[in-house]
């Protein structure tokens, strides 16, 4: 069995990670603004506008996660990391439905580019959810 030190290094581990992909989704997403034919995208308004408050749980989330393996035992730390991930799995759910209509709407040329995105988009939810799984297998099932 892991020691909870141990689990948690893997909660912040798969943050860290789910992180990394959601900065290649927003920067990706964002360069769509600047080419003429993506500029005014279907869908592309609404993903930005889930992928802020998504971006800003996860920075919270992994920051959260560090101070608790640095040793802050504070029990509101979990409190913390508990509320990005209900909200930042909203924003998911979001940002999907935005990248949908993305690749929808996207012009043929720009389709394997918007594909690109939703396969960062996977990633960064499938480390969501294995952090998630370690959260809870240290505190309990995430209030909805």
């Amino acid at each position: 069995m892991l020691r909870q030190t141990d689990t948690v290094r893997q909660m912040v581990d798969a943050l860290a990670n789910s992180l990394y992909a959601e900065e290649m989704v927003c920067s990706m997403a964002s360069q769509l603004r600047y080419f003429p034919e993506t500029a005014q995208l279907n869908g592309l308004e609404e993903t930005h506008g889930s992928l802020v408050p998504a971006s800003y749980h996860r920075v919270t989330a992994v920051g959260t996660g560090y101070r608790i393996l640095q040793g802050d035992n504070a029990p509101t730390l979990w409190n913390v990391i508990e509320y990005c991930i209900r909200e930042a799995q909203k924003m998911d759910a979001a940002t999907r439905v935005g990248l949908n209509k993305m690749l929808a709407a996207a012009p043929e040329t720009y389709r394997g580019f918007v594909n690109q995105i939703i396969e960062f988009q996977k990633n960064k939810e499938n480390y969501f959810q294995m952090a998630k799984t370690a959260y809870e297998s240290i505190k309990g099932p995430v209030r909805l």
